[in-house]
């Protein structure tokens, strides 16, 4: 099949208490079980299961780069719905907030005593670390606007 010129994406990004992103895009690559999943125009319905990861979506002139945990993806027809349990825009994240919450949440871990509060600790330090590699990977982004 070939892919129409000027075709786009719908795609809409959420969590169950906020939207944070609904507009046209040229293509998006989504984490999922499997690796990075590629969407461009004329893709496959799917439905898939989301894991934390880096979202990132280019439009005509801007890159669009999101957190994102675990979740759910559908593309129907062009239109590609994103549902994750928490999912932050990159480019709103701060740095220096998110360094000193990885520090606490690294000091914490040590004085954990029960495996339960180590797991909990551990999987907030991931998301964390999640957040701040979808800063960097927006900041050092080459993508032209042009």
């Amino acid at each position: 099949m070939k892919r129409e010129e000027g075709r786009r994406l719908y795609l809409e990004v959420s969590t169950p208490t906020k939207s944070l992103f609904r507009g046209f895009v040229n293509s998006v690559n989504v984490p999922i079980e499997d690796g990075m999943l590629g969407i461009l125009p004329g893709h496959i319905n799917t439905l898939a299961r989301i894991t934390p990861g880096i979202l990132w979506a280019r439009s005509e002139n801007k890159l669009l780069v999101f957190f994102i945990s675990e979740g759910f993806m559908e593309i129907v027809k062009d239109r590609v719905f994103i549902i994750s349990e928490d999912a932050e825009i990159a480019e709103k994240l701060e740095e220096e907030g998110l360094e000193k919450e990885k520090k606490e949440l690294q000091e914490r871990l040590l004085q954990a005593q029960s495996i339960s509060e180590k797991e909990e600790i551990r999987r907030s330090l991931l998301l964390n670390n999640l957040k701040i590699k979808a800063l960097q990977f927006f900041k050092t982004s080459t993508y032209s606007t042009k």
